[in-house]
Protein backbone atom coordinates (compact mmCIF):
# COMPACT_ATOMS: atom_id res chain seq x y z
CA UNK A 1 0.00 0.00 0.00
CA UNK A 2 1.34 3.40 -0.94
CA UNK A 3 2.46 5.56 1.98
CA UNK A 4 0.58 8.79 2.44
CA UNK A 5 1.94 12.02 3.78
CA UNK A 6 -0.23 14.85 4.95
CA UNK A 7 -1.45 16.74 1.90
CA UNK A 8 -2.81 20.17 1.01
CA UNK A 9 -3.51 22.78 2.21
CA UNK A 10 -0.11 24.04 3.43
CA UNK A 11 0.14 25.25 7.00
CA UNK A 12 3.11 27.54 7.64
CA UNK A 13 4.78 27.52 11.02
CA UNK A 14 5.83 31.16 11.68
CA UNK A 15 9.52 32.05 12.03
CA UNK A 16 10.59 28.50 11.19
CA UNK A 17 10.42 28.10 7.45
CA UNK A 18 8.66 24.74 7.95
CA UNK A 19 5.63 23.59 5.98
CA UNK A 20 3.26 20.91 7.17
CA UNK A 21 0.97 19.38 4.56
CA UNK A 22 -2.49 18.40 5.77
CA UNK A 23 -5.51 16.72 4.27
CA UNK A 24 -8.06 19.11 2.82
CA UNK A 25 -10.90 17.40 4.64
CA UNK A 26 -14.06 19.03 5.92
CA UNK A 27 -13.73 17.44 9.34
CA UNK A 28 -10.33 19.12 9.75
CA UNK A 29 -11.74 22.52 8.95
CA UNK A 30 -14.54 22.30 11.47
CA UNK A 31 -12.57 22.87 14.69
CA UNK A 32 -9.89 25.04 13.07
CA UNK A 33 -12.37 27.55 11.71
CA UNK A 34 -14.12 27.90 15.07
CA UNK A 35 -10.99 29.57 16.37
CA UNK A 36 -11.31 32.34 13.80
CA UNK A 37 -13.31 35.09 15.46
CA UNK A 38 -14.07 38.65 14.46
CA UNK A 39 -11.57 41.42 15.16
CA UNK A 40 -13.81 42.56 18.00
CA UNK A 41 -13.67 39.09 19.57
CA UNK A 42 -9.90 39.07 19.27
CA UNK A 43 -9.63 42.43 21.02
CA UNK A 44 -11.88 41.12 23.80
CA UNK A 45 -9.67 38.05 24.24
CA UNK A 46 -6.53 40.15 24.28
CA UNK A 47 -7.76 42.69 26.82
CA UNK A 48 -9.16 40.02 29.10
CA UNK A 49 -6.01 37.88 29.09
CA UNK A 50 -3.76 40.90 29.56
CA UNK A 51 -5.80 41.86 32.63
CA UNK A 52 -5.52 38.37 34.13
CA UNK A 53 -1.82 38.12 33.33
CA UNK A 54 -1.12 41.55 34.81
CA UNK A 55 -2.81 40.50 38.05
CA UNK A 56 -0.70 37.33 38.14
CA UNK A 57 2.50 39.22 37.44
CA UNK A 58 1.81 41.82 40.09
CA UNK A 59 1.88 39.34 42.95
CA UNK A 60 3.94 36.41 44.11
CA UNK A 61 7.07 37.42 42.21
CA UNK A 62 10.44 37.52 43.97
CA UNK A 63 11.91 40.92 44.68
CA UNK A 64 14.90 41.35 42.37
CA UNK A 65 15.75 44.62 44.15
CA UNK A 66 16.95 46.46 41.05
CA UNK A 67 18.83 49.70 41.74
CA UNK A 68 17.60 51.34 38.55
CA UNK A 69 16.45 50.52 35.02
CA UNK A 70 20.02 49.97 33.87
CA UNK A 71 20.45 47.36 36.61
CA UNK A 72 17.20 45.65 35.55
CA UNK A 73 18.31 45.47 31.92
CA UNK A 74 21.70 44.20 33.08
CA UNK A 75 20.03 41.33 34.96
CA UNK A 76 18.07 40.46 31.82
CA UNK A 77 21.27 40.54 29.78
CA UNK A 78 22.97 38.23 32.29
CA UNK A 79 20.12 35.76 31.90
CA UNK A 80 20.66 35.80 28.14
CA UNK A 81 24.33 35.00 28.65
CA UNK A 82 23.39 32.05 30.87
CA UNK A 83 21.12 30.75 28.12
CA UNK A 84 23.90 30.99 25.57
CA UNK A 85 26.21 28.98 27.83
CA UNK A 86 23.81 26.03 27.91
CA UNK A 87 24.64 23.50 25.17
CA UNK A 88 21.37 21.56 25.55
CA UNK A 89 18.61 20.81 28.03
CA UNK A 90 15.93 18.27 28.83
CA UNK A 91 12.20 19.01 28.65
CA UNK A 92 12.09 19.61 32.41
CA UNK A 93 15.05 22.00 32.19
CA UNK A 94 13.39 23.72 29.24
CA UNK A 95 10.27 24.25 31.35
CA UNK A 96 12.41 25.87 34.05
CA UNK A 97 14.13 28.10 31.48
CA UNK A 98 10.81 29.32 30.10
CA UNK A 99 9.26 29.90 33.53
CA UNK A 100 12.34 31.75 34.78
CA UNK A 101 12.31 33.82 31.61
CA UNK A 102 8.63 34.71 32.06
CA UNK A 103 9.26 35.68 35.67
CA UNK A 104 12.33 37.78 34.97
CA UNK A 105 11.04 39.50 31.83
CA UNK A 106 7.72 40.36 33.53
CA UNK A 107 9.55 41.82 36.52
CA UNK A 108 12.05 43.76 34.41
CA UNK A 109 9.34 45.13 32.16
CA UNK A 110 7.19 46.21 35.09
CA UNK A 111 10.21 47.97 36.62
CA UNK A 112 11.41 49.84 33.53
CA UNK A 113 7.86 50.77 32.50
CA UNK A 114 7.67 53.00 35.59
CA UNK A 115 10.84 54.80 34.57
CA UNK A 116 10.04 58.21 32.95
CA UNK A 117 12.90 57.54 30.57
CA UNK A 118 10.94 54.56 29.18
CA UNK A 119 8.23 56.77 27.66
CA UNK A 120 10.48 59.72 26.87
CA UNK A 121 13.02 57.71 24.86
CA UNK A 122 12.96 54.53 22.82
CA UNK A 123 16.41 53.23 23.84
CA UNK A 124 15.27 51.45 27.01
CA UNK A 125 12.23 49.93 25.34
CA UNK A 126 14.24 48.84 22.30
CA UNK A 127 16.92 47.20 24.43
CA UNK A 128 14.32 45.28 26.43
CA UNK A 129 12.57 43.88 23.36
CA UNK A 130 15.85 43.04 21.63
CA UNK A 131 16.88 41.06 24.71
CA UNK A 132 13.48 39.36 24.74
CA UNK A 133 13.88 38.29 21.10
CA UNK A 134 17.38 37.02 21.82
CA UNK A 135 16.30 34.99 24.85
CA UNK A 136 13.45 33.49 22.84
CA UNK A 137 15.92 32.50 20.11
CA UNK A 138 18.16 30.80 22.68
CA UNK A 139 15.24 28.92 24.21
CA UNK A 140 14.23 27.83 20.73
CA UNK A 141 17.79 26.57 20.14
CA UNK A 142 17.70 24.64 23.40
CA UNK A 143 14.30 23.18 22.52
CA UNK A 144 15.80 21.78 19.33
CA UNK A 145 18.82 20.31 21.14
CA UNK A 146 16.95 17.07 21.90
CA UNK A 147 14.21 15.16 20.03
CA UNK A 148 10.66 15.84 21.20
CA UNK A 149 7.69 13.54 21.67
CA UNK A 150 4.05 14.57 21.93
CA UNK A 151 4.35 13.88 25.65
CA UNK A 152 7.09 16.53 25.79
CA UNK A 153 4.77 18.97 24.03
CA UNK A 154 1.97 18.28 26.52
CA UNK A 155 4.23 18.68 29.55
CA UNK A 156 5.82 21.84 28.20
CA UNK A 157 2.51 23.56 27.48
CA UNK A 158 0.93 22.49 30.78
CA UNK A 159 3.91 23.53 32.93
CA UNK A 160 4.77 26.85 31.28
CA UNK A 161 1.42 28.59 30.88
CA UNK A 162 1.70 32.05 32.47
CA UNK A 163 -1.83 31.57 33.83
CA UNK A 164 -1.15 28.27 35.62
CA UNK A 165 -0.89 29.80 39.13
CA UNK A 166 -3.60 32.41 38.71
CA UNK A 167 -6.42 32.11 41.26
CA UNK A 168 -8.54 35.02 40.04
CA UNK A 169 -10.95 32.78 38.17
CA UNK A 170 -11.02 29.78 40.53
CA UNK A 171 -14.66 30.30 41.56
CA UNK A 172 -15.93 30.66 38.00
CA UNK A 173 -13.81 27.72 36.86
CA UNK A 174 -15.26 25.49 39.58
CA UNK A 175 -18.77 26.53 38.55
CA UNK A 176 -18.00 25.71 34.93
CA UNK A 177 -16.53 22.31 35.83
CA UNK A 178 -19.78 21.38 37.59
CA UNK A 179 -21.83 22.58 34.61
CA UNK A 180 -19.87 20.64 31.99
CA UNK A 181 -19.70 17.51 34.15
CA UNK A 182 -23.50 17.60 34.28
CA UNK A 183 -23.67 17.53 30.47
CA UNK A 184 -22.20 14.02 30.47
CA UNK A 185 -25.47 12.78 31.98
CA UNK A 186 -27.34 13.80 28.82
CA UNK A 187 -27.09 11.05 26.19
CA UNK A 188 -26.40 11.80 22.51
CA UNK A 189 -29.45 12.18 20.27
CA UNK A 190 -30.54 8.90 18.70
CA UNK A 191 -33.67 9.70 16.72
CA UNK A 192 -32.91 9.33 13.02
CA UNK A 193 -30.17 8.31 10.63
CA UNK A 194 -26.70 9.91 10.77
CA UNK A 195 -27.81 12.26 8.00
CA UNK A 196 -30.96 13.19 9.96
CA UNK A 197 -28.91 13.85 13.11
CA UNK A 198 -26.50 16.04 11.18
CA UNK A 199 -29.45 17.99 9.75
CA UNK A 200 -30.84 18.49 13.27
CA UNK A 201 -27.44 19.84 14.39
CA UNK A 202 -27.37 22.25 11.47
CA UNK A 203 -30.96 23.42 12.11
CA UNK A 204 -30.17 24.05 15.79
CA UNK A 205 -27.25 26.28 14.85
CA UNK A 206 -29.35 28.19 12.31
CA UNK A 207 -31.89 29.04 15.02
CA UNK A 208 -29.18 29.90 17.60
CA UNK A 209 -27.51 32.22 15.09
CA UNK A 210 -30.73 34.18 14.59
CA UNK A 211 -31.25 34.58 18.34
CA UNK A 212 -28.08 36.25 19.60
CA UNK A 213 -26.92 35.12 23.03
CA UNK A 214 -27.00 38.08 25.40
CA UNK A 215 -27.29 36.68 28.92
CA UNK A 216 -25.95 33.88 31.10
CA UNK A 217 -28.97 31.60 30.87
CA UNK A 218 -29.03 31.80 27.10
CA UNK A 219 -25.32 30.95 27.00
CA UNK A 220 -25.74 27.93 29.28
CA UNK A 221 -28.70 26.63 27.29
CA UNK A 222 -26.79 26.99 24.02
CA UNK A 223 -23.73 25.20 25.43
CA UNK A 224 -25.90 22.38 26.77
CA UNK A 225 -27.71 21.66 23.50
CA UNK A 226 -24.65 22.25 21.32
CA UNK A 227 -22.61 19.84 23.43
CA UNK A 228 -25.23 17.14 23.00
CA UNK A 229 -25.31 17.65 19.23
CA UNK A 230 -21.53 17.58 19.07
CA UNK A 231 -21.30 14.31 21.00
CA UNK A 232 -23.95 12.89 18.68
CA UNK A 233 -21.81 14.00 15.74
CA UNK A 234 -18.76 12.25 17.21
CA UNK A 235 -20.68 9.02 17.68
CA UNK A 236 -21.20 8.92 13.89
CA UNK A 237 -18.00 10.66 12.79
CA UNK A 238 -16.94 7.89 10.42
CA UNK A 239 -20.22 8.34 8.52
CA UNK A 240 -19.70 12.03 7.85
CA UNK A 241 -16.53 12.09 5.74
CA UNK A 242 -18.54 12.59 2.54
CA UNK A 243 -21.29 14.81 3.96
CA UNK A 244 -21.31 18.58 3.82
CA UNK A 245 -20.28 20.25 7.07
CA UNK A 246 -19.78 23.81 5.81
CA UNK A 247 -23.00 25.22 7.29
CA UNK A 248 -22.22 23.75 10.73
CA UNK A 249 -18.68 25.14 10.59
CA UNK A 250 -19.76 28.60 9.43
CA UNK A 251 -22.68 28.98 11.84
CA UNK A 252 -20.65 27.77 14.83
CA UNK A 253 -18.03 30.38 13.99
CA UNK A 254 -20.66 33.12 13.72
CA UNK A 255 -22.29 32.15 17.03
CA UNK A 256 -18.96 32.14 18.87
CA UNK A 257 -18.24 35.61 17.47
CA UNK A 258 -21.65 36.80 18.64
CA UNK A 259 -20.99 35.47 22.13
CA UNK A 260 -17.67 37.29 22.44
CA UNK A 261 -19.24 40.44 21.01
CA UNK A 262 -21.90 40.28 23.74
CA UNK A 263 -19.09 40.01 26.31
CA UNK A 264 -17.29 42.96 24.72
CA UNK A 265 -20.48 45.00 24.94
CA UNK A 266 -20.97 44.13 28.61
CA UNK A 267 -24.09 41.99 28.06
CA UNK A 268 -22.17 38.93 29.27
CA UNK A 269 -19.58 38.98 32.06
CA UNK A 270 -16.13 38.82 30.49
CA UNK A 271 -14.54 36.43 33.00
CA UNK A 272 -17.56 34.14 32.91
CA UNK A 273 -17.58 34.09 29.10
CA UNK A 274 -13.87 33.42 28.76
CA UNK A 275 -13.88 30.55 31.25
CA UNK A 276 -16.97 28.81 29.87
CA UNK A 277 -15.96 29.22 26.22
CA UNK A 278 -12.40 28.08 26.89
CA UNK A 279 -13.65 25.02 28.75
CA UNK A 280 -16.07 24.36 25.88
CA UNK A 281 -13.13 24.40 23.46
CA UNK A 282 -11.06 22.09 25.68
CA UNK A 283 -13.94 19.67 25.95
CA UNK A 284 -14.62 19.55 22.21
CA UNK A 285 -10.96 19.22 21.19
CA UNK A 286 -10.28 16.43 23.67
CA UNK A 287 -13.50 14.56 22.94
CA UNK A 288 -12.74 14.74 19.23
CA UNK A 289 -9.12 13.67 19.72
CA UNK A 290 -10.09 10.77 21.99
CA UNK A 291 -12.66 9.38 19.53
CA UNK A 292 -10.26 9.64 16.58
CA UNK A 293 -7.38 8.19 18.63
CA UNK A 294 -9.47 5.21 19.73
CA UNK A 295 -10.69 4.52 16.20
CA UNK A 296 -7.16 4.62 14.81
CA UNK A 297 -5.89 2.34 17.58
CA UNK A 298 -8.70 -0.12 16.92
CA UNK A 299 -7.86 -0.03 13.18
CA UNK A 300 -11.40 1.02 12.33
CA UNK A 301 -10.09 3.61 9.87
CA UNK A 302 -8.19 2.14 6.95
CA UNK A 303 -8.50 4.63 4.09
CA UNK A 304 -5.37 6.75 3.73
CA UNK A 305 -7.04 10.15 3.41
CA UNK A 306 -9.39 9.46 6.31
CA UNK A 307 -6.46 8.25 8.46
CA UNK A 308 -4.69 11.55 7.86
CA UNK A 309 -7.84 13.50 8.77
CA UNK A 310 -8.29 11.51 11.98
CA UNK A 311 -4.61 11.86 12.87
CA UNK A 312 -4.92 15.63 12.38
CA UNK A 313 -7.79 15.63 14.90
CA UNK A 314 -5.63 13.71 17.38
CA UNK A 315 -2.93 16.41 17.37
CA UNK A 316 -5.33 19.38 17.50
CA UNK A 317 -5.31 19.74 21.33
CA UNK A 318 -1.51 20.08 21.30
CA UNK A 319 -1.49 22.47 18.39
CA UNK A 320 -4.59 24.57 19.03
CA UNK A 321 -5.00 24.99 22.78
CA UNK A 322 -3.61 28.32 23.93
CA UNK A 323 -2.03 29.00 27.31
CA UNK A 324 -5.30 30.08 28.89
CA UNK A 325 -7.25 27.07 27.62
CA UNK A 326 -4.55 24.76 28.96
CA UNK A 327 -5.12 26.05 32.49
CA UNK A 328 -8.87 25.58 32.14
CA UNK A 329 -8.61 21.80 31.75
CA UNK A 330 -10.09 19.72 34.55
CA UNK A 331 -7.98 17.09 36.31
CA UNK A 332 -9.68 14.39 34.25
CA UNK A 333 -9.02 16.28 31.01
CA UNK A 334 -5.37 16.82 31.95
CA UNK A 335 -4.96 13.06 32.38
CA UNK A 336 -6.66 12.47 29.04
CA UNK A 337 -4.43 15.12 27.43
CA UNK A 338 -1.35 13.28 28.71
CA UNK A 339 -2.69 9.83 27.84
CA UNK A 340 -3.31 10.67 24.17
CA UNK A 341 0.11 12.32 23.96
CA UNK A 342 1.84 9.28 25.45
CA UNK A 343 0.12 7.04 22.91
CA UNK A 344 1.13 9.16 19.89
CA UNK A 345 4.48 7.50 19.12
CA UNK A 346 3.04 3.99 19.25
CA UNK A 347 0.06 5.08 17.17
CA UNK A 348 2.36 6.45 14.47
CA UNK A 349 4.48 3.28 14.50
CA UNK A 350 1.37 1.13 14.06
CA UNK A 351 0.00 3.24 11.21
CA UNK A 352 3.39 3.39 9.50
CA UNK A 353 3.77 -0.38 9.75
CA UNK A 354 0.82 -0.83 7.40
CA UNK A 355 1.80 2.06 5.13
CA UNK A 356 -0.89 4.52 6.17
CA UNK A 357 1.35 7.42 7.24
CA UNK A 358 4.90 8.54 6.64
CA UNK A 359 6.65 7.73 9.91
CA UNK A 360 9.39 10.35 9.73
CA UNK A 361 7.01 13.17 8.86
CA UNK A 362 4.62 12.26 11.67
CA UNK A 363 7.49 11.83 14.16
CA UNK A 364 8.68 15.37 13.39
CA UNK A 365 5.35 16.96 14.33
CA UNK A 366 6.06 17.26 18.09
CA UNK A 367 9.26 19.22 17.40
CA UNK A 368 7.44 21.49 14.94
CA UNK A 369 4.65 22.14 17.45
CA UNK A 370 7.26 22.87 20.14
CA UNK A 371 8.98 25.39 17.90
CA UNK A 372 5.67 27.01 17.04
CA UNK A 373 4.77 27.28 20.73
CA UNK A 374 8.08 28.85 21.75
CA UNK A 375 7.94 31.26 18.79
CA UNK A 376 4.59 32.49 20.10
CA UNK A 377 5.83 33.21 23.64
Amino acid sequence: MKQLVLKKPLIYFPKMGIKLKTTANQMQKREASERKHTHQSFIFHLLFLCTILFCACSSGKPDYDFKDSKDAISAYSDYLKCMKDLPQCSTKELEDCINNWHELSDTVYKYIRNDPYYTAHTDLKTEFFLLTDSVRAEILRLACSEPKTMKDVALLKMHTSPYRDNKELATVQKEAETFFAGLDKLPPYKSGTPADLLRQYSNFLEVAKSQEICDKQQLLKFLEIEDRHFRTFLSHISDYSNMGLSSITKNTEIICSQIFRSASNGQLESDYTMVYMSMRTDRRLLQNAAVCNDMLKAKKVKEGMKVNAFLWMVIQPYLSMDSFSITMMTEKQSKQYMSIAENYTQLIDNLAAVGLVDKETARQLPMQITRLYISSL
